[in-house]
């Protein structure tokens, strides 16, 4: 039984018998809660980190988070929704190396690493919406041939 939305999206056989706007929906609700828990991890060192590189790639990231939960409740839009996500996991991992360097230097090492699993987590979460739309892709163009 999967403990959380997370979960239930990383296994393949629940994934295959929903819908794309149930999946779609899933994958909103799983960002949500990781969105939730980045946001208070950017509240709370907000003071420290402001002028930080890592930290404003972290916002960034969390800003990019908040427009695609919003074009998963347009699943018309998947063209867009899947150049908005391939260009979101470009970002995540910007801030992903950037957080690797601070945490390389023994600096920061909790926020460090708390940053670097929410932004795993998102990433894991658009890696597996893009491989839904892809195949999504594919068996709509395979109907297309059949007709």
């Amino acid at each position: 039984m999967p403990e959380s939305n997370y979960d239930s999206l990383q296994d393949s056989k629940s994934a295959s018998k929903i819908t794309t706007n149930e999946y779609l929906t899933q994958c909103a609700n799983s960002m949500t809660e990781e969105l939730n828990l980045l946001s208070r991890l950017i509240y709370l060192n907000k003071n420290q980190h402001r002028n930080s590189k890592w930290y404003k790639k972290c916002v960034e990231a969390y800003r990019w988070s908040r427009r695609i939960i919003k074009l998963f409740s347009k699943p018309l839009e998947t063209k867009l929704l899947m150049v908005t996500l391939s260009e979101f996991q470009a970002r995540l991992l910007k801030g992903y190396e950037s957080i690797i360097q601070i945490i390389a230097r023994s600096a920061f090492m909790a926020s460090g690493m708390c940053f670097v699993g929410s932004l795993a987590r998102l990433y894991s979460i658009s890696r597996c919406s893009m491989r839904f739309l892809e195949n999504l892709k594919k068996v709509v163009k395979a109907i297309i041939k059949e007709v």
